[in-house]
């Protein structure tokens, strides 16, 4: 049976940054501050005598229209704002830093498994079908070493952050130790090859990474855990498999296999906003001297060695 109507209802990709629990750790994590404005949550840096800086808006179409949100981002003085949203501003077109193509693809996991596998393309079921019956095994990760065998393996996939963003450990770990993480692995002759990260909020499972180590590839080991990954959501009330946002035509080869598991495309923007143009130049030249001063740092370590 499928759920209720009211709680099938697709609300955003990035409402996640409207919830405190979520944003508190995402703050300790990064040195941001919890900006709370009559309910409207915003991360910004902030600094001795300048007060806030730069920071994220995620979603703040769920607080309500324009004028309503506008007006209370504009009750404090910052220096720029990243805002992440499903919902185009056109007040804003000016400041979007998003490419035309963005988009997040999301899939609809409230089917039976049957009418789930009968929505992908067809060589997509015979590819899951033939790969289950093989030795892997997939479940959920019970436990730190687990979580450390997965992050070692995202780590080499994306050789260390070059090929796609790695968040550190720490963070990691704080996730998964909250509500808000899910973790799920995959096992071949006992042996972790690779596994997927999600963050959970209301009806949605938001892919966050992953990674399958390349001398297993040929088992089609992805495919089986966003199967088992999508069943589990089923069964645990969840509506939504959100692949994450992307540009269409950057990574083709990654479009053309998100496509076929027949994902919605809900286009997603990203806006850069200055606030304080002063804030902005003073912004500017401290990161311009710390990288200096690293730069600095480095070639003095390589002659020193």
């Amino acid at each position: 049976m499928q759920k209720k109507q009211t709680e099938k209802q697709w609300e955003s990709s990035f409402s996640i940054y409207q919830e405190y629990d979520f944003a508190k750790i995402i703050a300790h994590h990064a040195s941001l501050n919890i900006v709370n404005i009559k309910g409207l949550i915003l991360l910004l840096k902030k600094m001795p005598v300048l007060g806030y800086m730069g920071g994220i808006l995620g979603a703040p179409e769920i607080y309500g229209d324009f004028d309503k949100w506008w007006k209370a981002v504009n009750s404090i003085n910052f220096s720029y704002l990243l805002i992440y949203t499903n919902k185009e501003i056109s007040n804003l077109d000016q400041y979007r830093i998003s490419p035309d193509d963005n988009y997040n693809m999301v899939v609809n996991i409230d089917l039976k498994e049957e009418d789930l596998l009968k929505g992908f393309q067809k060589r997509k079921q015979r590819t899951i079908k033939k790969s289950i019956k093989k030795d892997i095994l997939i479940q959920t990760v019970k436990n730190e070493s687990e979580l450390i065998s997965l992050y070692n393996i995202i780590k080499s996939t994306s050789q260390n952050g070059n090929l796609f963003y790695l968040p550190d450990y720490v963070l990691v770990k704080s996730i998964w130790n909250s509500k808000f993480g899910k973790a799920f692995i995959a096992s071949y002759k006992n042996s972790i090859i690779g596994g997927f990260f999600f963050w959970l909020y209301k009806n949605t499972m938001f892919g966050w990474m992953g990674g399958v180590e390349n001398e297993f590839k040929h088992l089609n080991i992805s495919d089986v855990l966003h199967f088992h990954a999508m069943r589990w959501g089923y069964k645990n009330n969840f509506c939504y498999y959100d692949f994450g946002d992307q540009s269409l035509s950057k990574n083709p080869n990654l479009t053309g296999y998100k496509t076929k598991f027949n994902p919605m495309l809900i286009k997603s923007f990203t806006y850069k906003v200055p606030k304080s143009k002063y804030k902005i130049l003073l912004s500017d030249k401290s990161r311009a001297i710390i990288n200096m001063i690293k730069n600095k740092t480095d070639k003095t370590d390589r002659k020193d060695r």
